[in-house]
């Protein structure tokens, strides 16, 4: 698995919410995964705060697990904050997740509530520049050329 998250960033949308943007299907296989990487532990990981990480973090490593934990915590609060052994831990768990992710959606697996097939959705950071767009004043049909290009990037990855 890469250490960078670009593959699920690229079928992610605007998908962000476990709870109600995901697949009964979708969750099941986060909730498995995190069951079998973590199977020693009596406690596995929670599976919505696990999908928050997956999904937000562009970089699957220590200090992009760390950063979206802290982020995580900071919204809801009376948790402490993870050790640095715990977030290791997490930096297993997560690159799994995605990995596993990624293959059941490759699959054809619908990981989606609302995706419908062969639609195209933009993540966070195109929903940014394309709303920068709109407030820079740009022509229509700059702004069709920009989704379009959007549109053949998520096709090209």
């Amino acid at each position: 698995m890469k250490k960078n998250n670009e593959e699920f960033k690229s079928i992610q949308g605007g998908f962000s919410s476990y709870k109600n943007d995901l697949t009964v299907e979708a969750k099941r296989l986060i909730i498995s995964t995190i069951s079998e990487a973590m199977k020693s532990s009596n406690k596995p990981y929670s599976a919505a705060k696990v999908y928050y990480v997956v999904y937000n973090a562009s970089t699957l490593n220590f200090d992009g697990v760390k950063y979206w934990l802290q982020r995580y915590y900071a919204t809801h609060r009376g948790e402490p904050l993870p050790q640095d052994a715990t977030i290791r831990k997490y930096v297993t768990v997560v690159k799994k997740v995605a990995k596993v992710l990624v293959e059941a959606h490759t699959q054809g697996l619908k990981l989606f509530k609302t995706a419908e097939e062969g639609k195209h959705y933009m993540n966070e950071e195109q929903q940014y520049q394309f709303k920068t767009l709109i407030d820079e004043g740009v022509a229509t049909e700059d702004l069709m050329d920009a989704l379009k290009n959007m549109i053949d990037k998520n096709e090209n990855q």
